[in-house]
């Protein structure tokens, strides 16, 4: 899984896109109760794990429900 980071840091180098990686996070979406959780670092920075983001207005979350959002 790190190799598509990895890709990405590269394509991003060589089209000229500066990847600011302070601002990167990482959210899993999971509806089962066995979760797969990787570690994803680009260029030497350990992405931050998140249980929500807001994003267009809508409050998304890891297992997919809507509750925040309509709170």
């Amino acid at each position: 899984r790190s190799l598509c980071w990895v890709c990405l840091g590269v394509w991003c180098n060589n089209n000229g896109l500066r990847l600011k990686t302070w601002k990167c996070v990482k959210m899993l979406f999971f509806r089962s109760q066995i979760i797969f959780d990787f570690e994803y670092i680009i260029f030497g920075d350990k992405l931050k794990n998140i249980n929500y983001i807001k994003d267009f207005g809508v409050i998304f979350q890891e297992n997919l429900t809507f509750s925040s959002h309509i709170d």
